[in-house]
C-alpha cells in the first residue's frame, strides 16, 4: 500500500485550513516523515509554512510533490464526518475517504503553480515573545477590522510590553500585552515598531485561533513571524508577513 496516509481527519482539515488563509492552491510535499506546504499569497506579502508529522499510518516510501486545490481539500474534509480519514494519491487526483464518504479531487502539475518559496534569511528579529494564550489571535481579528494598517511596537522599559494599535475613521484601538502576565520574553527585548497591513493580520488572527503555543518575532521594519502548534505540538505552522514601509 503506497502513497497512502491515514490520519485524524480533524488534523488534516486544520492543516489545509491554515493554508487557505494565504492561498487557494499550493504545492504539497509528502514524504515518509511528514506533509508540508509552504506558499505565498497572491501579493507576495505573506507566506505560510505548515508541517504535519504524526499520522496513524504513512505508507509513502519517497518524497512526492503534488499540486493541490487547498480550498477543495479543506471543503471535503470539512464535510467528512469520520474521525479518521484516508488520503490516497492516485494518478491525477487525491482521494479522501472516511466511512461512507469518498471524494476525489483533481491535482495540478506543480510546474503550473508558483514556485515554492524559501524561508526568508537575514531577518533581524531580536524580540521573541511567547504569548500566554490565544487572546493575541482574538486581538488581531478585532483590531484589524475596518482599518487599513496596524502598528505593533515593543517597549524596552522595565516591564516589556507588546502594544498593538490601529486607527480607523471612527475607532482607535490600543491593546497591550505585558511580560510575566500575558507573555514571556524568550529573546532580548529591544524597543521597535513596525506597521503591517490589517487584512493580512486579520487572516493570521483567524488562523491562530485554532492553534496553541503562539510565538511572535518582531524587529524594526522587519517581517513579523508568528508561529503556533497543534496535534500536541507535533504540527507546526509559521506565518511570515512583510511590513509596510511608509515615508515620513
Amino acid at each position: 500500500m503506497e502513497n497512502v496516509i491515514i490520519a485524524n481527519s480533524g488534523d488534516l482539515k486544520l492543516f489545509f485550513e491554515l493554508v487557505r488563509e494565504v492561498s487557494p492552491e499550493a504545492v504539497m510535499i509528502i514524504s515518509p516523515g511528514e506533509m508540508n506546504i509552504r506558499t505565498l499569497d497572491g501579493g507576495k506579502c505573506m507566506m505560510v509554512d505548515v508541517t504535519l508529522t504524526t499520522f496513524k499510518n504513512n505508507f509513502f516510501t519517497e518524497e512526492v510533490e503534488v499540486g493541490i486545490n487547498v480550498e477543495e481539500m479543506y471543503n471535503a474534509l470539512n464535510t467528512i464526518k469520520g474521525l479518521t480519514a484516508v488520503m490516497t494519491l492516485l494518478d491525477g487526483r487525491i482521494q479522501l475517504s472516511s466511512g461512507k464518504w469518498k471524494v476525489a479531487i483533481r491535482t495540478y502539475d506543480v510546474t503550473t503553480l508558483p514556485k515554492r518559496p524559501g524561508i526568508p534569511k537575514n531577518m533581524d528579529l531580536p524580540n521573541v515573545l511567547k504569548m500566554a494564550d490565544r487572546s493575541f489571535a482574538d486581538v488581531l481579528k478585532s483590531i484589524s477590522s475596518n482599518v487599513d494598517k496596524v502598528r505593533m511596537r515593543v517597549t524596552n522599559d522595565a516591564e516589556a510590553a507588546l502594544v498593538i494599535e490601529s486607527h480607523g475613521s471612527d475607532t482607535e484601538w490600543c491593546v497591550g500585552f505585558n511580560d510575566y502576565e500575558e507573555m514571556e520574553v524568550l529573546g532580548r527585548c529591544n524597543g521597535c515598531s513596525s506597521i503591517f497591513s490589517a487584512d493580512y493580520l486579520k487572516s493570521i488572527g483567524k488562523a491562530l485561533a485554532k492553534v496553541n503555543d503562539i510565538t511572535v518575532k518582531l524587529g524594526l521594519d522587519q517581517p513579523i513571524v508568528v508561529s503556533g502548534s497543534f496535534q500536541d505540538g507535533d504540527a507546526i505552522v509559521q506565518y511570515f508577513l512583510a511590513p509596510r514601509i511608509e515615508s515620513t
